[in-house]
């Protein structure tokens, strides 16, 4: 199987594909099949856990290797903001979070206080600022924002 024929199996491009390799996320398999085992694996991973909007909480998640969750009372402001220089994959730095995909993300959410993340080895830090990547940036958007009816009296 080719890299364009997994892609497509699993609804990505190959550029997210490679992008997995180049991480490390992916690497050689001495076996094809083991190869593209690893690589149904991790993409279904992604897919099958995208970020969510619930209720109550805001969950920022990157495949099996990372969940943060975010309180609604907690989020201050919401908005769209494309950035296509990101670098590393989950990072914190400067009390920003960036959960990045491709080297983009496109949603910027701040809370009005900080935020424990803990970072896919454990090590923990503070966030004021959370940047990451979703296919359907206004749908989530539309999510977060207050519907009409919780107006306040």
């Amino acid at each position: 199987m080719r890299i364009g024929e997994l892609a497509a199996l699993v609804g990505v491009s190959t550029r997210t594909v490679r992008h997995y390799h180049h991480l490390g996320l992916l690497p050689e398999p001495l076996r094809r099949r083991l190869r593209v085992l690893y690589v149904l694996m991790i993409i279904a991973a992604c897919v099958t856990r995208p970020h969510v909007v619930t209720a109550e909480e805001l969950r920022v998640r990157y495949g099996m290797y990372f969940d943060l969750r975010v309180p609604r009372h907690l989020i201050s402001s919401v908005r769209l903001s494309r950035n296509y220089n990101e670098s590393g994959m989950i990072t914190v730095a400067d009390l920003r979070l960036s959960v990045v995909v491709s080297s983009q993300t496109n949603v910027v959410v701040e809370p009005a206080e900080p935020v424990t993340v803990v970072r896919p080895l454990g090590g923990r830090a503070e966030a004021t600022t959370i940047r990451f990547f979703t296919d359907t940036p206004e749908a989530l958007l539309n999510a977060l924002r207050p519907s009409p009816h919780h107006s306040a009296p």
